[in-house]
């Protein structure tokens, strides 16, 4: 994925990231393949004990649906 730099504030930063995410579930009640972008307002806190958090939506391709997107933690 990309992600830019947007503006800083008092406890940290916000960016934007887009990316393009596969998921595999392989198990006994189903098996099935998705994938699609996402896209999320990234926080990332300075002055705080948790790194970054993110919010956005997520396009699932095959069950051509859109979805609520949360992150929270560290990004690589």
């Amino acid at each position: 994925g990309l992600e830019k730099y947007l503006f800083k504030f008092f406890l940290g930063n916000v960016s934007l990231a887009v990316g393009y995410q596969v998921a595999h579930s392989d198990g006994l009640l189903h098996n099935q393949f998705d994938h699609g972008p996402v896209a999320t307002a990234q926080v990332y806190f300075s002055k705080v004990a948790l790194p970054g958090m993110g919010l956005g939506v997520a396009y699932n391709v095959n069950k051509n649906v859109f979805q609520y997107a949360v992150n929270v933690g560290i990004s690589f």
